[in-house]
């Protein structure tokens, strides 16, 4: 009774064939950098492990993720460069960092109108 019922199982799910299973998944890469807080995988993600500096400004522009794992040259499909992301709280920080590096210049201007504005407020009164 117990092996026809195993049977029965594994007949009911031998039509699900899933490719790349096995294949470990960018988003819990250490090199993986979401762009958003709620993005699971977007083609805008960037891979950490592959990129090219500036050397003009020194800023470093990374190749997306899911073009490194298409060529086999770099990550490729097996994902030769994975190594997993454990941590959760770090994983979070790390979102929150390139949302903060993506932003900056925004963010600066912010800060520069938030200060004029209290400059404004403050200086007539001295």
């Amino acid at each position: 009774m117990k092996i026809s019922y195993f049977l029965i199982l594994f007949v009911a799910n031998a039509d699900r064939i899933i490719k790349n299973i096995h294949l470990p998944s960018c988003k819990n890469c250490i090199y993986y950098q979401p762009k958003y807080l709620n993005s699971e995988f977007s083609s805008m993600n960037n891979c950490g492990k592959f990129g090219e500096k500036d050397i003009v400004n020194g800023v470093i522009k990374y190749e997306y993720a899911n073009s490194c794992r298409e060529n086999e040259s770099k990550c490729g499909k097996e994902g030769k460069y994975y190594i997993e992301d454990t941590n959760f709280i770090m994983k979070r920080l790390k979102i929150v960092k390139n949302i903060l590096i993506e932003n900056a210049p925004f963010i600066a201007l912010g800060i520069l109108v938030a200060t004029y504005i209290w400059l404004l407020t403050v200086l007539p009164k001295i």
